[in-house]
C-alpha cells in the first residue's frame, strides 16, 4: 500500500492518481456487525477509531471491504498527520500510563537530585 517517490507520473489512461490527505492508512473489513480496522503494518486500528467502526457498522452491507485513509483535521479543516497522532495518544490509556509513571519517575529523580543539590551547597 505505500507509494513511491518517482522523478514523472506515469502517463496514459490506465493510471489514476488520488489525492494525499496525510493520514493513516487503513484497510477496513466488515463481515455482518463484526467490523476490523487494520494499518498498512497489519496493526490493529479498530479500538483506535471508534467512529469509524462505528460507521462502518451502519453501513448497509452484509460485508465490505475500504481500503483508504483515516484523517484528523485542524480548526481550519485542513487535513493533519500530528492531531491524528494526538488522537491515538488519548485512545491508548496503557501507553499514556506508561508516559506518565515515566516522567514521575523522572520529576522523582530531579527532587532527589536538587535536594543533594541543597546540601551540597549548604
Amino acid at each position: 500500500m505505500a507509494a513511491a517517490v518517482v522523478d514523472r507520473l506515469p502517463e496514459g489512461d490506465e493510471w489514476l492518481y488520488e489525492v494525499k490527505f496525510d493520514g493513516y492508512r487503513a484497510l477496513l473489513m466488515k463481515r455482518g456487525e463484526r467490523v476490523e480496522i487494520r494499518s498498512r503494518n497489519d496493526k490493529d486500528l479498530t479500538r483506535t477509531y471508534p467512529s469509524v467502526a462505528a460507521a462502518a457498522r451502519r453501513l448497509r452491507a452484509d460485508s465490505a471491504v475500504i481500503d483508504g485513509e483515516i484523517v484528523a483535521v485542524d480548526t481550519g479543516g485542513h487535513p493533519s498527520f500530528q492531531r491524528g497522532r494526538e488522537r491515538i495518544w488519548e485512545l491508548e490509556p496503557r501507553r499514556l500510563e506508561r508516559a506518565r509513571r515515566c516522567l514521575d519517575q523522572i520529576s522523582d529523580q530531579w527532587d532527589a537530585a536538587l535536594a543533594r543539590l541543597a546540601a551540597f551547597v549548604e
